[in-house]
C-alpha cells in the first residue's frame, strides 16, 4: 500500500502547523528530528576510535584513575594495544568500587563488550542497548575492524538535543559552587579595601 503523504510533505505540514501556533517551536523540532531518527546509520553518529578515550590492558590502576578524573565518561572502552582488540568496557562507578574491595581485579569488572555494524540503524540500536541494558557499543565495519563507539546518549541526543552525561550534573554544580566562592571573595575583597581607604581618609584628615 502506498503512503498517503512523502517524508517531505509530512515535514511540511509540520512546519505549517507550528506557523499557525497548533505546535511550539520544541515539539516542531522534536518531530523533525523523530521523522529522519529511522533513516540515520550509527556511523554517521559514532566517535572515531582514534578519537575514543580508552584503557589499555596494560595501564595501571593510577593511569586508569587519572584517565576517569580527566576526562570524567561513565565508562570506557578496555582494549589491548597489541592485538588492538577490544576486551569490554569499563563502568566508572565499579573502577571506584575495586580500589576499596582488597580481593578485587580489574578483569573483574570488565563488562563484555556489544559489538555493532557502522551500517546499522540507530532506531534497531536504540532497541538494542534497551534489551541488552548497555549503554556503550563498539563499532566495526565489514571487515569486523573497530571503527569507533557509539553510546545510547549520542543515540538519544540524535531526538532530543545534547544531553549530559550522568556525572556532568555533578561537574556544574561544583562549578557553580566555585564560581559563587569566588564572588564572595570578591565582595569580601572589596569590603576590605573600602575599609583601609576610609582609615586612610580618616588618617589624612587628621
Amino acid at each position: 500500500k502506498e503512503p498517503i503523504l512523502t517524508e517531505e510533505e509530512f515535514k511540511m505540514i509540520v512546519s505549517d502547523i507550528k506557523e499557525e501556533g497548533v505546535i511550539n517551536q520544541n515539539e516542531h523540532d522534536l518531530i523533525q528530528k523523530s521523522i529522519v531518527f529511522d533513516d540515520k546509520i550509527i556511523s554517521q553518529i559514532m566517535t572515531p576510535w582514534d578519537k575514543v578515550v580508552k584503557v589499555d590492558v596494560g595501564s595501571s590502576n593510577y593511569e586508569i584513575k587519572e584517565l576517569f578524573e580527566m576526562n570524567n565518561y561513565s565508562r570506557v572502552p578496555y582494549f589491548d594495544k597489541e592485538s588492538n582488540q577490544v576486551l569490554g568496557t569499563i563502568l566508572q562507578k565499579d573502577f571506584y568500587e575495586m580500589l576499596l574491595e582488597e580481593n578485587c581485579t580489574l578483569e573483574s569488572i570488565v563488562k563484555p563488550p556489544l559489538f555493532v555494524k557502522e551500517q546499522t540503524k540507530i532506531a534497531f540500536m536504540f532497541k538494542r542497548f534497551q534489551e541488552v541494558k548497555q549503554h556503550l557499543a563498539i563499532v566495526v565495519d565489514k571487515n569486523n575492524k573497530v571503527v569507533g563507539v557509539v553510546s545510547l546518549e549520542d543515540i538519544i541526543e540524535e531526538l532530543v538535543g545534547e544531553i549530559d552525561d550522568e556525572y556532568d550534573a555533578e561537574d556544574e554544580e561544583e562549578e557553580r559552587s566555585v564560581r559563587k566562592q569566588d564572588a564572595l571573595d570578591k565582595e569580601e575583597a572589596l569590603r576590605n579595601k573600602s575599609k583601609n581607604i576610609n582609615i586612610n581618609q580618616k588618617i589624612v584628615k587628621k
